[in-house]
């Protein structure tokens, strides 16, 4: 499914993208999104949004980063995101009931 070229943000993108790569809701946690929003279009210091599945909240999480302008290079690239998917893997450390 293509993305709307319009959509300017990034937590739409994100949330969107993890909705679409990730088969069923448990295979969320292994998608990773980062875009850039529509404000990078508007200066020269643009950041990125980098999200990640919360299992706990079950809904996507953001954090932000930006030195050096790099989300307004996504957007002067025409990129929207960029989306990875890892394979399954558990921690080493888990949380049990008891």
């Amino acid at each position: 499914q293509e993305m709307n070229a319009t959509c300017g943000d990034a937590h739409l993108i994100c949330n969107k993208l993890t909705e679409q790569l990730a088969p069923n809701k448990y295979d969320r946690q292994y998608i990773s999104v980062v875009a850039a929003g529509s404000g990078a279009d508007h200066t020269y210091f643009g950041i990125l949004n980098f999200s990640y599945y919360d299992w706990r909240r079950k809904e996507a999480r953001y954090k932000q980063a930006g030195r050096g302008g790099i989300g307004t290079v996504f957007r002067d690239k025409k990129m929207l995101a960029l989306a990875i998917r890892c394979d399954k893997w558990k921690p080493d450390w888990s949380i049990t009931a008891g």
